[in-house]
């Protein structure tokens, strides 16, 4: 939980253009925040989301939920609790453990090295370049500043969108 605390501050000095977090009072695993998207495809939005923190953070992913119903290939419905992905180019069903629920976002792309069944693939070069660097982390040098730069991407840059396979969409409509 101490490094939680230390991420949390070192995001006080800088934290992504338009994203702010908070810690809930009592409890360093769980956080509140807000982004304010003021370019892109989802401009002017306003979307409010949860992060989680498992008790094995960084080496298992934090779980990020949207209050916002919002359409997005990375975003779960808020209607539904399902998760389908591809494995060694096999169609799976998530279990319980994987399964995203309603508003959860997907960082399956983005960290596919917190995601063992998950086959990484390439990024394109275009849009993103906090996900390239995702990429070629290690598990522990991933940090909360990274993850909420590949969520305010997600909902920014055109390119980003374009570039995501079928496969990392928690929202394959």
């Amino acid at each position: 939980r101490q490094e939680l605390l230390l991420e949390f501050a070192s995001l006080k000095q800088s934290s992504p253009d338009g994203v702010y977090a908070t810690i809930t009072p009592g409890d360093a695993s769980l956080w509140a925040g807000v982004i304010f998207i003021r370019t892109g495809p989802y401009a002017p939005a306003v979307l409010r989301f949860q992060i989680s923190f498992p008790d094995n953070y960084p080496d298992s992913p934090p779980l990020i939920t949207f209050s916002n119903d919002i359409f997005h290939p990375l975003l779960t419905p808020l209607s539904t609790y399902t998760y389908t992905g591809a494995a060694e180019n096999d169609t799976f069903s998530a279990s319980d453990e994987e399964r995203l629920p309603p508003g959860g976002f997907s960082l399956r792309h983005g960290f596919p090295q917190w995601f063992r069944r998950t086959k990484s693939t390439p990024r394109s070069s275009e849009g993103s370049t906090s996900g390239s660097q995702a990429e070629s982390t290690s598990l522990n040098a991933i940090s909360v500043y990274e993850v909420l730069d590949y969520v305010r991407l997600a909902f920014t840059d055109e390119n980003f969108l374009d570039s995501l396979p079928m496969e990392a969409a928690a929202n394959p409509g």
